[in-house]
Formats: structure tokens, sequence, C-alpha cells
């Protein structure tokens, strides 16, 4: 999550300091994908009404949604029990904003670490993953534990 010091953290877009009285809003690092389009917005603080001028708000507004639905209930997707420790914990994050993109399915999966590996569909993630960095379409390295 983005750290804001009132009167002292700027504004990402605008370069004003954030105050405590204004309406802001803090974007977590979540976007694994430095080529998507909402990685510009990763891990920083926005007042909202500059955020809201953006193309991409509404995209944002999705992800951001999205999210907070998987953050809070910390479930693995394979055994459907929560995930109480946090050594036992493997999140995907944002992979994509593209809905058509195959990876967009996998948005904001949460696994205990041992379900991760045995999934069955993590090849095929894999799979999608070494295409799109081939293809520029992926770039970063924080997701290379899931081609290993």
């Amino acid at each position: 999550m983005a750290l804001i010091f009132y009167g002292s953290t700027t504004c990402s877009l605008c370069g004003c300091v954030l105050k405590e009285n204004e309406n802001i809003l803090a974007i977590p690092a979540a976007i694994a994908n430095k080529a998507d389009p909402l990685y510009k917005f990763n891990d920083q603080a926005f007042h909202l009404e500059c955020l809201k001028k953006q193309p991409e708000y509404k995209e944002l507004e999705l992800m951001l949604s999205l999210l907070n639905k998987h953050k809070s209930s910390k479930i693995c997707f394979v055994c459907n029990l929560p995930i109480t420790k946090p050594d036992d914990y493997i999140g995907l994050g944002l992979l994509t904003s593209d809905n058509s993109n195959p990876m967009f399915k996998y948005n904001f999966l949460e696994f205990h670490k041992q379900h991760f590996y045995e999934w069955e569909e993590r090849k095929v993630l894999a799979e999608y993953l070494k295409i799109q960095k081939e293809s520029h379409q992926w770039v970063g390295d924080s997701l290379d534990f899931i081609l290993g």
C-alpha cells in the first residue's frame, strides 16, 4: 500500500501535497505487470479528483473492487479454506486489466503455497506468462516463480 504522510506526500498526478481533509486514494502494490496500462498507478497516492480525470479510472475502480473482494477473504482457490499464515500464502495480484487476455481469469487468485504448486492450471498460467513475456505483453519478474 502506498504510504501517505499528510502534509508531505504529494499526489502522483498533480504534484500537490496531500492533506488530511482531502479525498485521497492510495493504490496498493498489486499490479505485477509493468506493461499493463494500470501499472502507472501502482503503489502511489492521489487526490481522488485527479484520479477521476484519468481515462483509466473506470478500469482502476474495477481492479480495486476485485482486489478488495479477494483481500478481505484470504480463501485458497484450491481448497476453499482460509489462509491463516502469511508464510503459507501466494497471491497473484492483478495479472492483466485486459478482460480479453487469457490471464484475466487468474487475477487476484490466492493460494496456500502447497496448493498453488499442486494446482493443475499452474502450468497453463506459466505457459501464458511465458508467451506474454516473449511478446513483451508482460514486463517484470515478480511472477517468475510460476515459470520454475
